[in-house]
């Protein structure tokens, strides 16, 4: 292993123990490779800031070690790639990181206003009794799907950066503080991994906040389908459990992101 600056966790690890419980690094074959894969890379080049599991940005610098997931990207407005399109014939197998919150792939396109994505090299996946640590394994066990039964506002955006969040914020205050409800849940249906929208619902008042995330997806860029039937059903039993009184939901992307929030 390449002597590494420092170690730091993205954001998508947020709903594992890799922190606190130890596991090795070890290339896998590409056969067995498959979304929400927790991996380890460290920084080649280009300009790289990691969310981080507590929502704070960390710069990152030449060799720095990062704990990151397999995943796919449709953001038009920033980037798009796919954790697929890694070669794993190229020695050593290079990759970008696609999403601030640590999502590992090959950018395929970008905003001509957003920089490139940093670059890194591929150390291996995260292993425990040599078998994947996946996003899956820290999501909800099976069980019987559950459907809210409360008001639910929901609030969909056409593309990143409309509001959608800075809404759903003041909608939570005014719900809580103005009006008295008692309990509110909040909930980010589509989106990439970061952390920071989850965050701004929880300061803002809510009693419980859940995404994509803590149902081990590190993104809804995914075949509709499988979100309808899996990813989907899944969030709204976590929400049913509050018992909450109102849930403020958040998606939606551009026409030409396919976050399966708006089609």
């Amino acid at each position: 292993m390449i002597k590494c600056n420092n170690t730091y966790y993205g954001s998508l690890t947020r709903i594992a123990d890799l922190k606190t419980r130890p596991f090795t690094i070890e290339k896998a074959p590409r056969s067995i490779w498959a979304t929400g894969d927790y991996i380890v890379g460290y920084v080649t080049g280009g300009e790289a800031n990691l969310e981080l599991s507590d929502g704070s940005i960390q710069p990152l610098k030449l060799n720095d070690l990062v704990v990151g997931a397999l995943g796919d990207r449709a953001a038009t407005y920033e980037i798009v790639g796919s954790w697929q399109l890694i070669d794993e014939a190229s020695q050593p197998v290079e990759m970008d990181m696609i999403c601030g919150s640590g999502i590992f792939g090959i950018e395929t396109s970008r905003c001509s206003k957003h920089p490139p994505s940093p670059k890194f090299i591929y150390e291996g996946h995260c292993l425990r009794l040599d078998k994947k640590v996946c996003m899956k394994d820290f999501g909800p066990k099976e069980k019987p799907r559950e459907m809210p039964h409360c008001k639910i506002i929901l609030l969909v955006g056409s593309s990143m950066s409309s509001g959608k969040t800075f809404t759903g914020r003041s909608i939570i205050d005014i719900v809580k503080n103005d009006l008295g409800v008692k309990r509110v849940a909040a909930a980010k249906f589509t989106g990439a991994g970061y952390n920071q929208d989850c965050l701004q619902f929880s300061e803002a008042g809510a009693d419980f906040v859940c995404d994509f995330v803590d149902v081990g997806c590190p993104s809804t860029a995914m075949p509709a389908d499988e979100y309808r039937e899996s990813v989907l059903p899944a969030i709204l039993t976590l929400l049913a459990e509050q018992d909450a009184d109102v849930i403020v939901g958040e998606v939606g992307a551009s026409p030409f992101e396919k976050y399966n929030g708006v089609e």
